[in-house]
């Protein structure tokens, strides 16, 4: 008898949950260390000094994915990938802040270290501890308005440490709003060019993977480089660019946890078959499927192959009677209580029970053809 059927096989769901964590936890601790190395880059240049509030809030979502990393990669992954949105923005919104505002900034720093020092009455002291406090943009937009203050100061119209603290809060309170105008003018100034470099990050990330099927691989760079092409151009929105790259992350997951999904199954049905008298050939990928062969020394022959989409063909030849039958049987009840394999939707597409089928010249390029 033989027989030659499709069905669908899926992991244990617990198992599948494993792999999908593990390759979550893998990817998202790569770039979380990618990102807590240009922090401390950032820190270095000293851009605490002149984008505070960014800083604080990158070095805040670190903390968060550090956190998550171990006990729930799936919200560690969302902060990683909203902190992909943002930090490369923050290199150019640095730079150009601290190209602006370097020397005034400086200028301001040691003014205030050193007048603090020497002033004579609380009022001055107190204008001073609040502009020694205030980041470099903020003063600088300040800055024209403060000098009025300490001239108030200085002439006696202003005396006490409350009138000091009135004047200056909304002096204080605009040049924040008018940095943060400043700030968001070239954030969008350098939009286009940030999810450029989102992009070729993240080309760069799916090169780095280890596909077995090339060719997803590069359906997905070409996704990126087309992608890249539309953001040149400009008729596509940055919002839906971030959303696209966002989407190619999670394909490339499907298909990395895809791939190591089928090849637990490979090895279920290698296993079995090796362990029950068949001479095996090495698995191969033809066309985008793991086809796999076996043959008993007694003309018994077992075909399979699996494809990504969790569908899998099998075709069993050269058996006598039942035989073949009880084989498929027993080793589909091995593939579910020993390895944790489902199968389901099993469809019968050919069967010859009245003699034993003798195929010539079949080879694995044609496997799925009928007698």
């Amino acid at each position: 008898m033989s027989q030659e059927a499709e069905l669908v096989f899926a992991l244990a769901r617990r198992r599948h949950e494993e792999l999908f964590r593990a390759r979550v936890s893998s990817k998202t601790r790569e770039f979380y260390m990618r990102y807590q190395d240009q922090y401390n880059d950032m820190c270095s240049q000293g851009y605490r000094d002149y984008i505070p509030e960014e800083m604080s809030r990158l070095a805040q979502d670190l903390d968060n994915i550090g956190r998550f990393l171990s006990s729930d990669p799936a919200v560690a992954r969302q902060v990683s990938q909203e902190v992909g949105r943002y930090i490369h923005s923050l290199w150019g919104l640095g730079r150009e802040a601290r190209q602006v505002f370097q020397e005034s900034a400086r200028v301001a720093r040691l003014e205030a270290k050193r007048k603090k020092e020497a002033a004579q009455n609380a009022a001055m002291s107190r204008y001073y501890d609040v502009i020694a406090g205030l980041d470099s943009i903020v003063a600088n937009f300040a800055a024209s308005a403060l000098n009025e203050i300490k001239s108030a100061i200085s002439s006696g119209s202003v005396t006490t440490v409350q009138d000091v603290e009135e004047k200056l809060q909304p002096i204080i309170e605009r040049a924040h709003v008018d940095a943060a105008n400043w700030k968001e003018k070239k954030k969008q100034e350098q939009a286009r060019q940030t999810v450029i470099e989102q992009i070729e990050e993240q080309k760069a990330s799916v090169k780095a993977e280890k596909f077995e099927d090339n060719a997803k691989a590069k359906k997905l760079l070409d996704k990126l480089e087309e992608l890249k092409e539309h953001a040149n151009a400009g008729n596509i929105s940055v919002k839906e660019i971030q959303e696209q790259i966002q989407s190619v992350t999670e394909e490339t997951d499907e298909v990395l946890v895809g791939e190591e999904v089928r090849r637990e199954t490979v090895k279920a049905v290698y296993k079995w078959f090796n362990a029950h008298d068949f001479t095996l050939s090495k698995p191969k990928l033809i066309d985008g499927a793991v086809v796999i062969t076996a043959q008993r020394p007694s003309g018994n022959k077992a075909q399979f192959k699996l494809t990504l989409d969790n569908k899998m063909w099998y075709r069993l030849d050269g058996y006598e009677g039942q035989s073949c039958l009880k084989d498929i049987s027993s080793a589909k009840s091995d593939w579910e209580s020993v390895y944790g394999i489902h199968l389901s939707d099993e469809v019968v597409t050919w069967q010859n029970p009245d003699r034993i089928l003798r195929r010539q010249g079949q080879t694995e390029s044609n496997i799925g053809g009928k007698a």
